[in-house]
């Protein structure tokens, strides 16, 4: 069983103070999920980091690795950069995958770069600072995946103000995890992209643009006594198997926050749905009233 958490969160850093509580708060995320936490020259030191001055700044990073039994053959690294986005109070984050690391904190073998959001890359957070709200942030993780919803709010009004980003390791046909690779979805208020990336050669063809959610159209999966939910599919490289991560679904069809069990590839499990809060519209047909649920358990 992995961690999972409803926290409540402030997307900003209008002092020192605010950017290490953000920056702290996910840090204890990952670490209650299992993964292992590297130790590298020039980490993030969450009791003496300063606010950054500047706009797209990173204050400092922490390495991670995964901790499930395919690590020691297929090796799975991702780099965590925390600072700024499109203003020095706006807090932003990157992550970086490879499959091993340098003492200096640089990761090694096949890489995917990491890169500010405006320039379409692998999940800048650049949210808007808020002086009175606070949002919810989801976190679910276990040794080798983990899903962060940060700071999406609970109405489409607060879709400036948040970050997602999930990783898994790629799955055969029953739903097991291999070490081909990674299956990396990310989204700020600006993008929802993917990437398939690979252990020995890093992005197999590149960043996606939008998330491979296939819905119909319509606007309930209701049929009957069933409805439906929708998988994810990664369709660069050579990953034919959706992921366990994520679902798609109508918005109408389920309650957010309320957790509910579904079956997929012939196992039980659970899944929490956001909302229509911003994490919607992820289906190849945008114009559906579509959102996303994460695996909860």
């Amino acid at each position: 069983m992995g961690y999972t958490l409803i926290a409540n969160t402030a997307p900003r850093s209008n002092s020192d103070a605010e950017f290490r509580a953000w920056g702290n708060t996910v840090s204890n995320m990952f670490a209650n999920s299992g993964m292992v936490k590297m130790t590298g020259v020039g980490e993030i030191d969450w009791s003496t980091v300063t606010l950054p001055l500047t706009t797209y700044t990173t204050q400092g990073y922490e390495i991670w690795r995964f901790n499930d039994a395919l690590q020691s053959t297929a090796p799975v690294y991702f780099r965590l950069d925390y600072g700024s986005g499109a203003a020095n109070v706006r807090p932003g984050m990157w992550f970086t995958l490879g499959n091993g690391m340098e003492s200096n904190g640089n990761l090694m073998g096949a890489r995917s770069p990491a890169a500010y959001s405006s320039t379409g890359g692998h999940g800048v957070w650049t949210s808007t600072p808020n002086s009175s709200n606070i949002f919810l942030t989801y976190f679910s993780g276990d040794t080798n995946r983990f899903a962060l919803a940060f700071s999406i709010g609970g109405s489409a009004a607060n879709i400036a103000s948040f970050f997602f980003a999930s990783a898994e390791r790629t799955v055969d046909a029953n739903g097991a995890a291999t070490g081909d690779g990674v299956l990396l979805t990310f989204a700020d208020q600006t993008q929802q992209k993917q990437v398939a990336w690979h252990r020995h050669i890093g992005e197999y063809t590149g960043v996606e643009v939008s998330w491979g959610v296939l819905m119909p159209s319509g606007s309930s999966g209701v049929s009957g006594s069933n409805t439906a939910v929708y998988p994810l599919f990664h369709a660069a490289g050579p990953y034919l198997n959706p992921g366990l991560n994520l679902l798609g679904y109508f918005n109408a069809d389920f309650a957010a926050n309320s957790s509910t069990s579904l079956t997929l590839y012939g196992a039980s499990h659970t899944y929490m749905p956001l909302g229509n809060a911003a994490l919607r519209a992820i289906s190849t047909r945008a114009a559906n009233p579509s959102c996303v649920m994460i695996r909860w358990e």
